[in-house]
């Protein structure tokens, strides 16, 4: 009897989990046909059409979107809904974001129909702190027409602020502007005072706009600062008498000439200086960007005019560039002076910290060199690794899985708001689905932004997991951070180029974090960030179809051709550091940055590329390979094999840096 009911009661528990797998493929199931259906009616839905049926509303009456159908709907029929059926589907949700961006286009109905009592009421509701400036102007033109009641402290206060700004305002205050400059609300003071905001931000259209409706010397004033800005050299030339007031824009031309040409701009000022001695108020502004534009374009008179930059003028990106020109000429002691005199906090950064040891090696100073070099091979990090190289040590990668249990990550995947932003990623919607995310994270705590961070790499949405860790300032997640993403397409493509698979995967995630929809603000599409014009002529090339700038959001296509772009960058230069560097800077740069090298390491050219940008993204990139070279189980090859010495036909070093000629070397030879 003891055995039937042991039976009976396994055979309960497996009728049990079949239902519950049952009904999860069940809920699968109605989930796709609702991301199938809302796909499939959105772009009619927004273009004003509503081609839903009954049974696809009763399918997508509970899906997490259907909102998103009924603001789309209304906000293509704001001019035929009636008013109360509209504020009654607004005031139901009244934060969600689509019911935010349909009260917008709302409001802005109000505006453009001159309905002002409704707009005012909206305005104070949700918008007079937004600093909207369409919303904000169009208020303030209603109020200087007296449409809406308020008072003459208000309207003054939002004037001014509105005015007050180095920027061309919205055109809507354009007429509020004219209307109480008559009234002399906006006077000569307020005018001036915004022309001089426009001269300090270098916009000199609109400070000479301004200096229209005041007087000649306002005028004359204006029309000199752009001469100094966009014709320098001829200013400088033909700068009479040095005076007291024109200093100022005499640094301006030095200082715009000293990006081109550091010598030239050098020469100038010192003749301005020899003329002017009240000149010696710019002179710390003047003289330090004249030293670290001579530095970044490897003049010779770097480490010297860097040298002679005024106490008061000398920042921590002066003491990194006297550290890189001293890296250039292998004073080894000045780089120690310029470290010594950063702060605590700068020197203490992997970076400097290689520099240090490095320099002390280099200066008889041993032990003390290959102790910071010890502390540092702990690290995992471009500077770090580099470190294990020059002792040949093992490289640390110290991977920890971040700590988030299943049922916060349960919990969290259950909220509408985090229903709302899987749904937008899964019917394509990547861009909304960032802003709501970055709406959500704003509400949660640690534990439950580690929950996210796993819940979205889970999603395969690399990039925001990815964002959430270095929000958290956890780094250790090595399977977050670098994931095997589009594994097949880069394998593919790299065997293709014959190039290594982590090199290709450390560009792509150093280029996008693998956001298949990424662009840049210099218009760079996709994961590896081609622009259209680069990825025209490589298809050309290369054989592969072209669809233009759609052919970019594919990734298929995108994974192609810049791989082919890399190999071709590597085919020109036969070097892993310039390669990369030409993919972020350009060739051309690339090519002009090594022009008068004859031989450097290669980890000091790195450290000395003119760009900020292009020297973070080269070191990147070379750690990343490293990593995903780990996290893929193979044999990892030391990052300096791929650093051969710069500017001349040497072979490739081997397992040490040739910096490190005699950092390897035992204490008895020391």
């Amino acid at each position: 009897m003891f055995e039937r009911a042991r039976h009976g009661l396994r055979t309960l528990l497996i009728l049990i989990a079949l239902a519950g797998a049952t009904d999860a493929l069940a809920n699968d199931d109605r989930l796709q046909r609702q991301r199938d259906a809302f796909e499939q009616v959105w772009d009619d839905v927004v273009d004003g059409d509503w081609p839903l049926d009954a049974n696809t509303r009763e399918l997508l009456k509970d899906y997490p979107l259907w909102p998103d159908l009924r603001a789309a709907h209304y906000s293509a029929h704001l001019q035929d809904t009636p008013t109360r059926e509209l504020r009654a589907f607004m005031d139901a949700s009244p934060d969600l974001p689509p019911i935010q961006r349909l009260r917008y286009r709302y409001t802005e109905h109000h505006i453009k129909n001159a309905r002002w009592a409704t707009f005012s009421k909206l305005y104070d509701a949700h918008y007079a702190n937004a600093r909207i400036a369409a919303l904000d102007c169009a208020a303030l033109a209603a109020a200087t027409q007296g449409t809406i009641a308020w008072s003459q402290s208000r309207r003054d206060a939002l004037a001014k602020k509105l005015w007050l700004t180095s920027r061309s305002q919205h055109e809507r205050c354009d007429t509020p502007f004219n209307t109480l400059k008559a009234r002399g609300i906006i006077d000569a003071s307020l005018i001036r005072e915004r022309m001089q905001l426009a001269i300090t931000a270098r916009r000199f259209s609109l400070a000479q706009y301004l200096s229209e409706s005041l007087g000649n010397a306002d005028r004359e004033r204006v029309v000199r600062w752009k001469r100094a800005h966009q014709r320098p050299e001829q200013f400088l030339t033909a700068a009479g008498n040095i005076t007291e007031d024109n200093v100022e824009r005499l640094a301006h031309a030095t200082q715009r000439i000293a990006v081109r040409d550091a010598p030239r701009a050098y020469d100038h000022w010192q003749r301005i200086r020899q003329r002017q001695k009240t000149a010696a108020n710019a002179h710390a502004d003047v003289m330090r960007t004249i030293a670290l534009a001579a530095a970044q374009d490897r003049e010779p008179e770097a480490a010297q005019w860097l040298s002679q930059v005024p106490s008061d003028a000398l920042d921590q990106r002066v003491l990194e560039w006297r550290v890189r020109a001293a890296l250039q000429l292998d004073d080894w002691p000045a780089v120690l002076r310029a470290i010594a005199r950063m702060d605590l906090a700068i020197a203490a950064q992997d970076r400097w910290r290689y520099w240090e040891a490095t320099a002390l090696i280099r200066s008889n100073q041993k032990p003390a060199g290959r102790a910071l070099l010890t502390a540092l091979a702990q690290e995992r990090s471009y500077h770090g690794f580099l470190a294990a190289d020059a002792l040949e040590l093992e490289y640390q990668f110290d991977d920890v899985p971040i700590a988030a249990d299943d049922a916060t990550i349960n919990t969290l995947a259950a909220r509408s708001d985090i229903l709302r932003v899987r749904e937008l990623l899964a019917v394509g919607q990547a861009a909304r689905a960032r802003a709501e995310l970055s709406r959500a994270q704003r509400t949660l705590n640690d534990q439950q932004l580690a929950a996210l961070a796993r819940l979205t790499h889970g999603w395969s949405w690399h990039p925001e997991a990815i964002a959430l860790l270095g929000q958290l300032k956890y780094y250790d997640d090595l399977a977050i951070r670098f994931p095997m993403a589009f594994d097949e397409l880069i394998r593919a493509a790299a065997k293709r180029d014959q190039l290594r698979d982590t090199w290709v995967r450390g560009i792509a995630r150093t280029e996008s974090l693998f956001q298949h929809d990424a662009k840049s603000a210099a218009g760079a599409h996709g994961l590896m960030q081609l622009l259209p014009s680069t990825a025209k002529q490589q298809a050309k090339n290369s054989g592969f179809p072209w669809r233009g700038t759609a052919s970019l959001r594919d990734a298929p296509t995108n994974i192609q051709l810049g791989s082919a772009h890399l190999a071709s960058l590597n085919k020109r230069f036969d070097h892993a550091a310039l390669a990369t560097a030409a993919y972020n800077a350009g060739a051309h740069r690339v090519e002009r940055w090594i022009r008068d090298v004859e031989s450097m390491p290669a980890e000091i050219w790195i450290e000395s590329i003119a760009y900020d940008e292009t020297r973070r993204y080269v070191e990147r990139v070379l750690f990343a390979e490293v990593v995903f070279t780990w996290r893929q189980g193979k044999p990892v090859t030391r990052l300096s094999r791929h650093l051969k010495p710069i500017g001349a036909n040497l072979s490739l070093v081997g397992a040490a840096s040739r910096l490190y000629s005699e950092a390897v070397s035992s204490d008895s030879n020391q």
